[in-house]
C-alpha cells in the first residue's frame, strides 16, 4: 500500500524526544556474547539431537549458494503472482516436509500488526501460519512458545514492552523488522547496532545486489533485483561494523543515501538469537488500485528477493539455524 504522509510525524519517538529518554533506564546494555536474561521457560518445542541439526544444517548450506544473474537494465515491470508462486519458490528450495509441522503451528510466529505492512499476508501466501497481535499484547507470555517475532512498519510499540523483545531475542528468538520499525522500535531496543541515519528514499523502486555468498538466508536468491520501497523509508546506518552483516545493498539508493551505503537489508546476532532488519516491506506492497500486484518481481523467482530473504529468515527460525 502507497503511503502519502511523511514519516517522522507519524512515529511514536520523534528525534526531537530520541535525547530526553534514556534506554539505560529501561535496558541493560549487555554486549550481544555476553547476554544474560531472567529466566524463562525455553520457546518452543525441544530442540532435535545434534546429528540432525547438523545434517539439516549440511543439506541447507550446500544450497546456499546466490543464483547468480545479469546485473539490472530497463525498468521494474509488475506482475500478479499466481496464488501458487511463494509457495512454488518456497517448495523448490526447502524442505517442506521437515518443516510441515512447524508451518501449522500458529503460535511459532507472531505476527505484530503494523499500520504499513502486512507479512501476515506474505506469511500465507507460503503456506505458513502465525499469530496476529497487536503491539500492546507484547510481552514474555505472548513470545513463551515462539521462534520468530514480525514487528512490521507502522508498529508502535511501547518502551515498556521492549525489554520482553530483547529477552526474547536473547534466549534464542528470531526478530523480522521492516522498515519504520527501525526508528520505531529497533534502535531503542538493540541500541549500538544500526539506527535511522535521517535519510529518506527519493522514489519507489531501485536495482539491489546480494552480498556474499555463503549464508543460508541466501536460498534461491538471485544476485540483482529490483526492491520496492514505500514513501520516506528509513534509511540504515551501522554503527556496530564488526557484528552487523549487510545482505543487500543499493547503488542508486547509495547516492541518496546520507551514509553512501544504499542498505535494503542487514542482520546481526545478539545473544543466542538473531535480528533482520530490512528497509521495505515483506508484503507484495504494490499500488492500491492493483491489490494483490507485485510490482519488484526477482528474474526466475517469481517473487520479490525482499520477500525471498525474509522467508528464508522465517525457515531458518523455525530449524533453528544461524541464519548468517
Amino acid at each position: 500500500m502507497q503511503r502519502f504522509f511523511y514519516k517522522p510525524y507519524l512515529m511514536p519517538l520523534s528525534a526531537s524526544l530520541a535525547g530526553f529518554f534514556s534506554l539505560s533506564s529501561v535496558l541493560p546494555a549487555s554486549p550481544a556474547d555476553t547476554y544474560i536474561s531472567s529466566p524463562a521457560p525455553t520457546p518452543g518445542p525441544a530442540p532435535a539431537p545434534a546429528r540432525e541439526r547438523f545434517e539439516v544444517q549440511v543439506r541447507i548450506n550446500q544450497g546456499a549458494s546466490v543464483l547468480e544473474n545479469a546485473p539490472l537494465s530497463g525498468k521494474a515491470h509488475a506482475t500478479k503472482p499466481s496464488s501458487e508462486a511463494f509457495k512454488v519458490w518456497l517448495s523448490k528450495y526447502n524442505d517442506l516436509d521437515r518443516l510441515s509441522a512447524a508451518i501449522s503451528r500458529s503460535d511459532r510466529i507472531v505476527n505484530v500488526k503494523g499500520q504499513w505492512d502486512h507479512a501476515d499476508k506474505a506469511l500465507a501466501s507460503m503456506g505458513f501460519a502465525c499469530r496476529q497481535v497487536k503491539d500492546s499484547q507484547i510481552d514474555a507470555a505472548a513470545l513463551q512458545d515462539a521462534s520468530l517475532l514480525i514487528v512490521n512498519c507502522g508498529a508502535r510499540i511501547d518502551r515498556s514492552r521492549l525489554q520482553a523483545i530483547r529477552d526474547f531475542v536473547g534466549r534464542g528468538g528470531y526478530l523480522l523488522s521492516t522498515d519504520w520499525a527501525l526508528d520505531g522500535f529497533l534502535a531503542n531496543t538493540f541500541p549500538g547496532y544500526i539506527r535511522w541515519n535521517k535519510g529518506v528514499n527519493r522514489t519507489d523502486i531501485y536495482d539491489s545486489r546480494v552480498i556474499g555468498n555463503d549464508s543460508p538466508l541466501y536460498r534461491g536468491l538471485v544476485r540483482h533485483a529490483w526492491w520496492k520501497l514505500d514513501e520516506s523509508s528509513h534509511l540504515v546506518a551501522v554503527s556496530k561494523p564488526q557484528s552487523v552483516k549487510i545482505l543487500v545493498q543499493s547503488a542508486r539508493l547509495a547516492g541518496e543515501d546520507p551514509s553512501r551505503q544504499g542498505i535494503m537489508a542487514c542482520a546481526f546476532p545478539f545473544g543466542k538469537g538473531y535480528v533482520l532488519h530490512m528497509v521495505g516491506h515483506f508484503d507484495n506492497n504494490g499500488k492500491m488500485f492493483l491489490p494483490g500486484s507485485l510490482p519488484d518481481p526477482a528474474p526466475e523467482m517469481g517473487i520479490g528477493l525482499r520477500q525471498g530473504l525474509a522467508a528464508n529468515f522465517v525457515v531458518s527460525a523455525l530449524l533453528g539455524e544461524n541464519p548468517l
